[in-house]
């Protein structure tokens, strides 16, 4: 199994994923290192980590705030429905 779960060819062509390709684009230094089995070191481990955790924390804020204003929306809309049938 590699890195991103998928089994190695058996042929002598190398199967190149899409996260590979995305890897690529955004340093190709760092895809041609994992492609040839250099592994990252602990402060890069713990840097990426770090990443994916801050990540985390901001999709779960954006999706807070998202609720929220969604309520506000919502809210604002039965009060705006109300006062039509009031005032109509």
């Amino acid at each position: 199994m590699t890195e991103y779960g998928s089994e190695k060819p058996t042929s002598s062509k190398r199967i190149i994923s899409a996260s590979e390709l995305a890897e690529y684009d955004f340093c190709n230094v760092s895809w041609y290192f994992t492609r040839n089995g250099y592994e990252r070191s602990q402060r890069s481990t713990a840097r990426m980590n770090q990443g994916t955790q801050m990540h985390m924390d901001y999709e779960r804020r954006y999706h807070a705030d998202r609720r929220k204003s969604n309520s506000l929306l919502v809210a604002i809309l039965v009060v705006l429905v109300l006062m039509l049938i009031i005032f109509l």
